[in-house]
Formats: C-alpha cells, sequence, structure tokens
C-alpha cells in the first residue's frame, strides 16, 4: 500500500510518496521526495515549458516510483503474482491505470512504462482515489515538508538514475510521430493553398466589381422544338 501525490508550479514540479504498508505510521514509513527537472523529464516542460499543463502524468510518475521503489522489497516476501494497491487524489488516474489506456500525451507513454513494471513484477495494480484531505501526507512530501517522516527511512533517488524500461524509448518514438504528423500536414497544407488562394481572390474579385449576370439554363431546353428560350438572364427573368 502506497499513496503519493505531485506538485506542479510555473517553472517547478515535484512528487513524493511514502508506504503506508500494514498500517504504518508515516513516520516509520519508507518515503521518497523527488524534484522534476528538464535533464531528464523533458516532456515534463514540452508544453509552453509550464508542467501544470502536465499534472496528470506528474502524479502518474509518483505512482510508478512507488511501484518502482517499494515493490522491489515486496517481491522478495512473497512468490507469484501480487496485487499492488496505493492512492492517489486525482481521480482521472485511477480509472487511466484500470484500462493502462489514455488518449492524452504524456500521461499514454507514462502507462506504457506503468505496464512494462507491472508484467516485470508479475503484479497488478489497484490504483483508488481519496480526497487531498485524506492525502496530506503525501502532499507534505511535495512542499518539502518532512517533519512527520524519518530522515533514517528516506529512499535516495536521483532522477537520472530511474531504471527505465521503455519510457525513453517510447518517448523518442512519439516526437518522431509527432514531427512526421507535422511534417504531413505541411505538405497537405502546400497542396491546397494555391487552389484555396484562387478561390480568395476571386471571391475578393467578384465582391469588388459590379454584381455578376448569372445565366440560367432551362432544363427541357431542345425537346419542345425551341418553343422556350434556351437561356435566359436570372436579374432580368
Amino acid at each position: 500500500m502506497f499513496r503519493s501525490d505531485a506538485k506542479a508550479g510555473d517553472t517547478i514540479a515535484t512528487i513524493g510518496g511514502w508506504e503506508c504498508r500494514r498500517g504504518a505510521d508515516a513516520s516509520q514509513a519508507r518515503w521518497f521526495f523527488l524534484r522534476v527537472n528538464a535533464s531528464w523529464a523533458p516532456w515534463a516542460f514540452a508544453i509552453n515549458s509550464d508542467p501544470k499543463r502536465v499534472i496528470a502524468a506528474l502524479e502518474l510518475l509518483g505512482t510508478i516510483l512507488c511501484v518502482k521503489l517499494f515493490c522491489a522489497e515486496w517481491g522478495r516476501e512473497f512468490c507469484g503474482a501480487g496485487l499492488i494497491r496505493g492512492s492517489t487524489d486525482d481521480l482521472g488516474n485511477s480509472f487511466a491505470t484500470q484500462k493502462l489506456m489514455s488518449a492524452k500525451w504524456p500521461l499514454t507513454v507514462l502507462l506504457m512504462e506503468l505496464s512494462e513494471t507491472l508484467r516485470v513484477l508479475d503484479a497488478d495494480l489497484h490504483l483508488g482515489w481519496t480526497c487531498r484531505e485524506f492525502n496530506q501526507e503525501a502532499d507534505d512530501l511535495t512542499n518539502d515538508k518532512f517533519d512527520g517522516f524519518n530522515p533514517s527511512r528516506r529512499i535516495p533517488i536521483e532522477g537520472y538514475a530511474i531504471p527505465w524500461l521503455v519510457l525513453p524509448g517510447m518517448m523518442e518514438a512519439s516526437h518522431a510521430l509527432f514531427e512526421e504528423i507535422c511534417a504531413e500536414r505541411g505538405t497537405a497544407k502546400s497542396r491546397i493553398s494555391g487552389p484555396r488562394q484562387v478561390r480568395r481572390s476571386a471571391i475578393r474579385t467578384l465582391g469588388s466589381e459590379a454584381p455578376v449576370r448569372l445565366l440560367y439554363r432551362i432544363p427541357w431546353e431542345g425537346y419542345f422544338g425551341g418553343c422556350c428560350a434556351a437561356k435566359h438572364d436570372v436579374m432580368g427573368y
């Protein structure tokens, strides 16, 4: 059992989590704190250099680190498949981890890392939602408040040393796909820009001149021996 949280400001982001297995008090629990920066997590600052735009992905990053850091010891205590329980105050992530699917970037790439991590551990994750008031300890960690935790139980971790399984490769693949889509869109725009410009210039020309006198053609022309005029001026009809 674990609880995690994330915090994002204009230019900074932090994550933290603690192990509450067997009803352990926060003062005796293992815990971690990590400051996110662009040197090892450029995706967190990819959207207008604002980590608040990807707060759900940062919350999921905290969940992934809880699984990686805490479950290594759990695997030595138990054999066979296991069920991991965790808590988050991000309701959307509780649903996303059930399906291990998302249409949002970079959340979808982080879900791939979580899925592969669980496969290696031979475990399933049940990530439940908890209101912010019941997640105060994890919230304190993200705000650099460590008074309620034992310093000797802290798990040291650096962002560049996280043992990723598929995240770096999938991030590179997602960037390559994005650039390919942008290139295709640019090519498509160049193919249709000519006709669009012609149509727009024609509309401007028609709008600046006198009204065009359109011609109306009678559909039964020629069937009644020319008893009807072949063409009529619509505006003078």
